[in-house]
């Protein structure tokens, strides 16, 4: 027996079982790959058969891969891994090559979100010792009973399988609840996510953007320092619960264009400034500069549509970083300074007063 995984790609969590089928272009998909595998023939010198599996993941949870078995000789390099997370909304992929004469399976073992009573599993059978070829020739979702979770089997090859949530499912998230509307839009309005995201701008208020520490520490130990410090900062597009994060490029995407349609106002994710500005610090002291950006606060709702699920997000509130002409127009200056040693001193590289 001689086959192969190639691809791996996921985000779900569910049990399939696979194994090659003929070869043939690859399904049309326009999804991001969150991960690529390759695996190597042990032998040489037969004839190959390819195909690619799709696994979607329409729920309003993750899947997990909990296992992988191979029947064949496998030389695998990063093949689909036990522990691999795909999040709500995305895709899983691999690739399988098998021998025309064999019939070798591979499967590929999820669980859905946190219990271990969900399990998808996809059955294919390949080839056989006349090197004959067999396609797709089932699959089935083990549940607790309580029919949550449906699947579908589609594509040209009928090598892609969708989960979703059996019944409609509605989550409202008010401003209040901010960190949790910043996991749902941040992931499940990726680019490449299967959910459908719009953005309605509610309004738009010209402000100031948190207080970053810029330029370096001033230690004014043996004498006052009295001088002109040169800075830089460059401003991202934020929203309250994405300070070490980041938020996803989809995002960004989708609430830039939906300012630019509704208030005819064009806006980066991101503004570079850097001037220079006088500070003084006594001795003793160190002596520390921030800077607070122009910025277009921007409130509005998001609608997220995926499979039977529907998020509502109102309230939701991000900055979106105006044009400073290079030197940090429109926005404020300080300079502050305590006694060495004081623990108010920033201690890392971009201290926040949030605003």
């Amino acid at each position: 027996m001689f086959a192969k995984i190639a691809a791996a790609t996921a985000i779900a969590a569910a049990t399939i079982a696979l194994s090659a089928s003929a070869a043939c272009a690859a399904p049309m998909v326009h999804h991001t790959t969150h991960q690529v595998g390759t695996a190597h023939q042990v032998g040489a010198g037969h004839t190959m058969a390819s195909q690619t599996y799709w696994v979607y993941n329409a729920t309003d949870q993750p899947l997990t891969i909990v296992g992988v078995t191979i029947d064949g000789n496998w030389d695998g390099v990063n093949p689909p891994t036990a522990g691999f997370v795909v999040p709500a909304g995305s895709s899983y992929r691999f690739d399988m090559e098998d021998d025309f004469a064999w019939g070798n399976t591979a499967t590929v073992n999820f669980h859905v979100g946190s219990t271990a009573t969900y399990l998808l599993a996809i059955a294919h059978v390949d080839g056989n010792s006349e090197g004959q070829l067999h396609g797709f020739t089932g699959s089935r979702f083990d549940g607790n009973g309580d029919n949550r979770y449906t699947f579908a089997v589609g594509g040209p090859q009928s090598n892609i399988v969708t989960l979703e949530n059996t019944a409609q499912t509605v989550h409202n998230l008010s401003g209040e609840q901010g960190e949790a509307q910043y996991k749902a839009f941040n992931s499940l309005c990726d680019t490449g996510s299967l959910a459908s995201c719009t953005f309605d701008a509610k309004s738009a208020v010209a402000g100031l953007g948190d207080e970053r520490l810029v330029g370096t520490l001033l230690d004014a130990e043996g004498m006052p320092v009295d001088e002109t410090m040169s800075w830089s900062h460059t401003t991202e597009m934020t929203s309250e619960w994405d300070i070490e994060a980041g938020l996803s490029v989809g995002v960004e995407g989708i609430v830039t264009a939906e300012v630019k349609t509704k208030y005819q106002q064009d806006y980066s994710t991101s503004d570079k400034a850097s001037s220079e500005y006088h500070i003084s610090v006594d001795k003793g002291n160190v002596g520390w500069l921030t800077y607070s950006p122009p910025v277009e606060k921007v409130t509005g709702d998001f609608t997220i549509t995926l499979g039977n699920d529907t998020w509502n997000l109102t309230d939701v509130h991000f900055d979106l970083p105006k044009n400073s002409g290079g030197v940090g127009n429109g926005g404020e200056m300080h300079a502050y300074q305590l006694p060495k040693g004081n623990p108010g001193i920033p201690s890392g590289t971009e201290f926040v007063h949030s605003r």
